[in-house]
């Protein structure tokens, strides 16, 4: 399947993106992890290698149920994950992204967004001005940018 740019970034992402928010099952009945991960990986096979989840999405639990279904193809997909609004003060902000890399199965996560609205996301992206931490790569899912706030 053919990939783009994201933004002005590097990060090339598929037109068609798996979304994950019923695997982590809260809210929702009858999600089998077995199946959630048979699904994930037959996205990959048919050419999608774009994934996006939360650490909300079950807490935690999409995130882990992505990691297992495509760690073996790890380099070969890009991740989205978000932390939710209740986690922007700076320590939190990393103990979700740590949370989150430890979930996904990887050392680096493609994508990082805030689940919330734009004031919220303003405040993030002042937050990770100052936050240096190697497997965590702020990008707003907005319009304003880190250099523009």
């Amino acid at each position: 399947m053919e990939t783009k740019a994201l933004g002005t970034s590097e990060v090339k992402i598929t037109p068609i993106i798996m979304g994950t928010w019923q695997a982590g099952k809260a809210m929702w009945v009858g999600i089998e992890d077995a199946e959630t991960i048979k699904g994930l990986r037959a996205g990959f096979e048919a050419g999608i290698t774009t994934v996006d989840t939360a650490e909300i999405y079950g807490q935690g639990h999409s995130e882990h149920i992505v990691g297992q279904a495509l760690a073996e193809v790890r380099d070969q997909v890009v991740y989205a994950t978000k932390v939710f609004p209740n986690h922007l003060k700076y320590d939190q902000v990393i103990e979700a992204c740590e949370g989150s890399l430890k979930n996904l199965k990887t050392d680096y996560i493609d994508r990082y967004f805030l689940a919330t609205n734009i004031y919220q996301k303003q405040i993030l992206a002042r937050q990770c001005k100052m936050i240096s931490h190697p497997g965590c790569i702020y990008q707003s899912s907005y319009k304003y940018s880190t250099s523009a706030i």
